[in-house]
């Protein structure tokens, strides 16, 4: 019997037995950083929302008192521990998630923790609604943002904080032509807050509304122009670091040990570049970018902040590369990435390797800017830096082959194809296994198409694709058959549980006093998100 149906039993049975209800919830709350969601039975997975909402109906379950505060907390962190996949269950706790933030917690230590989880266990669900059209019709449908814009006016501190995240979650969710009149909603009700300062009401509307609905510079000095404050950049990257005259590195927080194993790691990537395409280290006509600045936040948080505000970026995803024109001699090259906080030790920085291949393959294999060639260069960039930066160690792209049925399986003519559009698996996993492909079974097409590439023949890159496809898609599925074993025999490893994801919440939201301790548990230090926002 999986663990949650036994508790679930445990809960049924105890409900009414009102000191035993708080153990209960803890051992499924201290449960769900023991296993992964997705390892659970359907019947297991089916049981909890349920539960939760029969807990929810408990004729205490909403008072104001220490103990039914502990019950919210827990009811909270349940409800996006435990996701349901039915739009209409996360609906329902939607509503009880409402109710418990509908007031402003008074210096009650346990009401703050109470809150404090329910809004954020209503931003998760924004973020879990953005890939799913029938939850987001339910969700704006619901109009569930104008208990919120009421509140924001009574809030202050971290509470005004946490409003202002939760309704730019919300924002992303609103068809275009409801967007406008949101951010006029959410200006006015920060107008009436009567303890902020113009100044404040700036660098909240800035801060911590505009990025977090993923608009960059561009908007707040545009279309709002008059509510724009930009923090100052000096405080997210006041150092720099040169590894060598091409290759420079900003930061805040890394020390020299740190930075020269960074400095390394680049330059040891550079090798295998080289002498899996075999460039001769001669870069492609035209291109001046022969300076790399590698811009690495302290986390996430930053990274959503600052590269947003100063340098112009989306920032839904896990780093960026961005090549310019690499034909004017001014152009400066640069790539994002950030350290991977939730991960103390050893010290790593998320998709260092990943990103300066893409510098790589601009410079040295692919003629003119990103976008230049007009299709069938995704597979290319994409697995090109999978394959340098992760080698054989890919555990995301070998669950995607052993989770995918034979005839599932993309063809090479498929893949050579892809868009960014066609989702990540197809752009990062798929490509990923057509490069191990080359690389194993076909090494000698690399330089083929390499060399038509830099020279900006693409007729005849296409016609070569073309020819792989057609000659040897039997070899690429016997290829892939036998990975699928390999790594069938491999898995005997325990997958780590999800938690909170990286790109979720915001490190400078995080109250000083609500604590990560016994009581109130999460497992930050790990973390098992994909590579790309967009699914999170």
């Amino acid at each position: 019997m999986d663990s949650i149906q036994y508790s679930s039993q445990l809960l049924e049975r105890h409900v009414i037995e009102l000191p035993r209800l708080e153990s209960r919830l803890r051992f499924l709350r201290d449960l769900s950083y023991e296993f992964d969601w997705h390892q659970l039975s359907n019947e297991a997975k089916a049981e909890m929302t349920p539960l939760l909402l029969k807990l929810s109906g408990h004729p205490d379950f909403f008072k104001s008192v220490p103990e039914a505060w502990r019950w919210q907390e827990q009811f909270s962190v349940l409800s996006y521990r435990y996701p349901s996949t039915e739009p209409s269950q996360r609906l329902a706790l939607l509503q009880k998630l409402q109710r418990i933030s509908s007031q402003l917690p008074q210096d009650q230590l346990a009401a703050d923790y109470a809150w404090w989880e329910a809004i954020r266990a209503q931003a998760f669900l924004a973020v879990a609604a953005r890939n799913q059209d029938d939850l987001k019709q339910l969700l704006n449908q619901s109009r569930w943002h104008e208990p919120l814009l009421d509140l924001v006016p009574k809030a202050s501190g971290w509470q005004l904080e946490h409003l202002l995240w939760l309704l730019a979650y919300q924002h992303v969710l609103l068809p275009e032509d409801a967007k406008e009149a949101f951010d006029s909603a959410v200006l006015t009700a920060l107008q009436a807050q009567p303890k902020l300062s113009l100044q404040e009401q700036k660098q909240l509307f800035t801060q911590r509304y505009l990025t977090n609905s993923f608009r960059v510079r561009d908007n707040c000095l545009q279309e709002f122009a008059d509510w724009c404050q930009l923090p100052p950049l000096k405080q997210a990257l006041p150092h720099q670091h040169q590894c060598h005259s091409g290759l420079m590195i900003r930061y805040r927080s890394i020390n020299n040990r740190q930075l020269q194993q960074l400095c390394l790691q680049m330059m040891a990537q550079e090798d295998d570049f080289h002498q899996l395409l075999r460039t001769e280290r001669k870069p492609v006509a035209n291109d001046w970018n022969d300076r790399l600045e590698v811009i690495i936040f302290d986390d996430y948080s930053d990274y959503n902040l600052y590269g947003a505000l100063h340098f112009n970026i989306r920032t839904n995803n896990g780093g960026m590369y961005l090549e310019g024109t690499p034909s004017d001699p001014d152009n400066q090259a640069r790539f994002f990435a950030f350290q991977k906080f939730w991960q103390p030790e050893p010290f790593a920085v998320w998709n260092l390797e990943h990103e300066y291949i893409h510098y790589l393959d601009g410079r040295y294999a692919s003629y003119g800017p990103f976008g230049h060639f007009p299709s069938h260069k995704v597979w290319w960039s994409e697995g090109l830096a999978e394959l340098i930066s992760m080698g054989k160690q890919n555990p995301e792209a070998n669950r995607i082959l052993l989770d995918t049925p034979a005839e599932d399986v993309p063809s090479l003519s498929t893949i050579f194809a892809a868009s960014y559009q066609d989702g990540l698996d197809m752009t990062y996993r798929w490509s990923y296994f057509t490069w191990r492909f080359l690389q194993s079974e076909l090494p000698e097409r690399i330089p083929e198409l390499t060399q038509a590439l830099r020279t900006d023949f693409f007729a005849g890159y296409l016609h070569q694709l073309e020819q792989v496809a057609e000659l040897h898609q039997d070899s690429f599925t016997a290829f892939l058959q036998a990975q699928q074993q390999q790594t069938a025999k491999r898995k005997t490893e325990q997958q780590e549980p999800p938690i909170l994801g990286r790109y979720l919440y915001r490190r400078y939201l995080q109250p000083a006093h609500l604590l990560n301790h016994e009581q109130h548990f999460h497992r930050l230090s790990l973390s098992t998100d994909t590579k790309d926002q967009t699914n999170d």
